[in-house]
């Protein structure tokens, strides 16, 4: 099992940190649970779902932030504990077992929002998605098939999908934060996007870091990686914009 522990902060002693073992079919996963023990009433939930190169720093430290921001946050693992890739080649061919089967990548991310879900620390019918490049396709994949999510965000997520959306299968709101010079997913898989969304009729807005690249978000993106490069600034203004839409998201979930 791999040594996750090293990721964890500890320099907030509000928050709880919690592993969170959970199961999709045969195979044993385990997510990252934290949230502001001080908090008793159950929390708005977030979902975070890892590049391509699986759970690690990145995602830990965004479902960190999410927690001292309000939220219980759970960072997600989609390739099951004991199979975390060594390099980026194993990486690789664990990504594209998902990307060639979008059933089998809905199912898998759909138990981390069923465990979400069932915790008594969540508010169940306020919980939102976000996600990172294969994560950020991800979460997309999970508002096409009408997941119980008010909101997602996907950042510089992959936006094509076999599995197009249809009229009224989209439930959730959905924010595409994109590299402008994103050369993994280029400018015409976002026009490709924005028309699919469209005739969906979903609620979607895609904005564009018009010189950011793919990675923007990854602290450890650029290493060994030409196509990605890690931004600080873009980073910090992609959280800040998606922290802004789960709060007005969530606004709109409150009863008067």
């Amino acid at each position: 099992m791999t040594n996750n522990n090293r990721y964890i902060s500890t320099s907030d002693n509000r928050l709880a940190r919690l592993w969170v073992p959970y199961r999709h079919g045969r195979i044993d996963l385990q997510g990252y649970l934290v949230y502001d023990a001080q908090r008793t009433a159950p929390l708005p939930g977030v979902l975070v779902y890892h590049e391509y190169t699986g759970p690690g720093p990145q995602v830990y430290a965004v479902a960190e932030r999410l927690a001292q921001d309000g939220f219980a946050a759970m960072a997600v693992d989609m390739y099951g504990h004991e199979s975390h890739p060594r390099d980026r080649e194993a990486a690789d061919r664990l990504c594209r077992i998902f990307r060639n089967d979008r059933s089998l990548m809905r199912e898998r991310a759909m138990a981390a929002v069923d465990t979400l879900a069932a915790s008594e620390r969540v508010d169940a019918h306020r919980m939102f998605a976000l996600g990172y490049s294969f994560g950020g396709g991800t979460v997309l994949e999970l508002a096409r098939a009408g997941a119980n999510l008010v909101g997602v965000v996907s950042v510089y997520g992959y936006l094509q999908s076999p599995l197009a959306a249809t009229p009224g299968s989209v439930r959730a709101r959905i924010l595409a934060l994109h590299a402008g010079r994103d050369r993994v997913v280029p400018q015409e898989e976002i026009d490709a996007f924005v028309t699919e969304m469209r005739k969906a009729g979903a609620d979607c807005e895609v904005r564009i870091y018009e010189e950011a690249e793919h990675g923007f978000a990854n602290p450890e993106a650029s290493a060994g990686n030409r196509a990605s490069t890690y931004c600080a600034e873009t980073a910090r203004r992609s959280y800040d914009e998606a922290l802004s839409f789960f709060r007005e998201t969530e606004k709109g979930t409150l009863a008067p």
